[in-house]
């Protein structure tokens, strides 16, 4: 079914923006160039800026993105925009696990380690019975 549903977006994205499937296919390709690439960098950015304030700028830029990609008018504008928001996203695991292993100490790793993956796998697993999964997918 998810198959599917990217298979629409593409053809759609082709028919608004008049690209070709190569081009539509850069919206997800830079995104996930942008998520990969940040991720070795977030830990010497965490120490140099500072964790919260990482974090937050992370959302703000996962967030800025995603605004940014509903008003994109051409698809050059929605592939720079989706980099912005693998930019941002790419952060958000690493500073988030950091997060929740400084908060719960190194005698309560093992805990901490497992409830993300558990937490978003339930989150995820809620939205797409609630529905058709249309607005929790990438």
């Amino acid at each position: 079914v998810a198959w599917k549903r990217g298979q629409f977006r593409e053809k759609a994205f082709q028919e608004e923006f008049d690209a070709t499937a190569a081009q539509v296919a850069w919206t997800m390709t830079g995104y996930t160039l942008a998520l990969a690439s940040v991720i070795p960098l977030t830990g010497w950015a965490a120490d140099r800026f500072g964790t919260k304030r990482l974090y937050m700028a992370a959302t703000a830029m996962f967030v800025a993105g995603s605004a940014l990609c509903a008003t994109a008018t051409s698809i050059d504008l929605l592939i720079l925009y989706r980099v912005l928001q693998g930019l941002g996203g790419g952060m958000l695991m690493p500073l988030g696990m950091t997060i929740m292993t400084r908060a719960a100490g190194p005698e309560r790793l093992t805990e901490v380690a497992g409830i993300g993956p558990t937490l978003a796998e339930t989150v995820h697993a809620a939205l797409t019975a609630s529905g058709d999964g249309d607005t929790v997918s990438a």
